[in-house]
């Protein structure tokens, strides 16, 4: 019968055994983006600097807050991965190659489907449109008294001018624009797609904070300042907050 392998005993008389190959180092991939090097910033003949960038961002974002939860009644989870969606495609595409709002219209219908709160495309445009069209005219007024409103820097005349819009803040669904706005959307749709790659399961920070606050809340950790008054309804308050 064969007998079972035993190791040797070390080598005695102070030899020692050569020490093991090291184990060589992988290069991971940086998945940050330098601001000078976006395709906003590097867009030729007319480049955009970092600070109007970040600004451009900023400004539709809240664009896309305002229409996702007040006009459209999103959940908060959709306006975040609606607010991810512009942000990635844009560290990939120019603003100046494409209409920022129109971007936004897009990722919040794309979001809706994602978060399992999808919203019809005409009610995206119809919200969405009439929205922008409000900020339009207070810019209209402020630079008829001579001032300048920062909301809407940056859209063309055209839009400020469109003969559909009227006075009546609707976009008439039989026009040319409601007609141009919605192949533009559904474009945009697959093209934000193809940006991200289809990666539409998105992990928000936020949830992990939600954890964190519970746990701290279950061992009573954590206390909601009250100056004064009913302090259990300002913690109710402050839980609905979290929990939305």
């Amino acid at each position: 019968a064969a007998q079972p392998h035993r190791p040797h005993p070390p080598v005695s008389g102070g030899a020692s055994r050569p020490p093991p190959p090291s184990i060589p180092r992988v290069p991971v991939a940086l998945t940050t983006f330098d601001e000078n090097h976006l395709p906003s910033v590097l867009h030729k003949p007319d480049p955009m600097t970092p600070e109007a960038e970040r600004q451009a961002r900023r400004r539709t974002c809240r664009f896309i807050e305002e229409a996702g939860q007040r006009s459209l009644r999103l959940p908060r989870v959709a306006v975040a991965t609606a607010t991810v969606f512009f942000h990635r495609f844009y560290a990939k595409h120019a603003f100046q190659e494409h209409d920022r709002f129109e971007v936004a219209m897009a990722c919040l219908l794309l979001a809706g489907k994602t978060e399992e709160s999808p919203k019809k495309l005409d009610l995206v445009i119809r919200e969405c449109w009439k929205l922008r069209r409000r900020a339009q005219q207070q810019q209209q007024r402020k630079l008829s008294q001579g001032g300048d409103s920062p909301s809407m820097a940056g859209s063309s005349p055209s839009a400020l001018a469109s003969p559909s819009c009227g006075d009546n803040k609707q976009i008439d669904p039989k026009s040319e624009e409601y007609a141009r706005l919605k192949e533009r959307v559904l474009l945009l749709e697959r093209v934000i797609l193809h940006t991200i790659g289809f990666e539409l399961s998105i992990d928000h920070p936020y949830k992990f904070l939600v954890d964190c606050v519970q746990n701290l809340n279950s061992k009573k950790l954590l206390e909601a300042p009250a100056p004064s008054g009913n302090v259990s309804g300002r913690g109710a308050q402050n839980s609905q907050m979290v929990q939305e």
